[in-house]
């Protein structure tokens, strides 16, 4: 018993090192999801006058879209979904 409490220090010192080595790296992934989140948000990426196209919650290019297709226009006020009628 006593060989092991002579141990305990030890191991706790070394359950916190890890510890903190966990939290450091779950920290740092939540910065980067909040990174990458940000950078999908249309109010960010959207100059006056444009807007982010997007099919079943996927930016595409307008170019991509198909007649009859729904898509979702959006900017940092408002989301318009239309239907693709016709193309040029």
């Amino acid at each position: 018993m006593e060989r092991f409490s002579l141990q305990l220090p030890e191991i706790f010192k070394m359950y916190m090192q890890n510890m903190i080595f966990i939290l450091e790296q779950k920290k740092q992934h939540l910065e980067f999801m909040h990174k990458k989140l940000l950078m999908n948000d249309p109010k960010l990426q959207c100059l006056h006058g444009w807007a982010q196209v997007s099919v079943e919650g996927k930016t595409v290019a307008l170019e991509s879209i198909e007649i009859d297709q729904k898509f979702i226009l959006e900017d940092e006020k408002f989301r318009i979904e239309a239907v693709c009628l016709k193309k040029n």
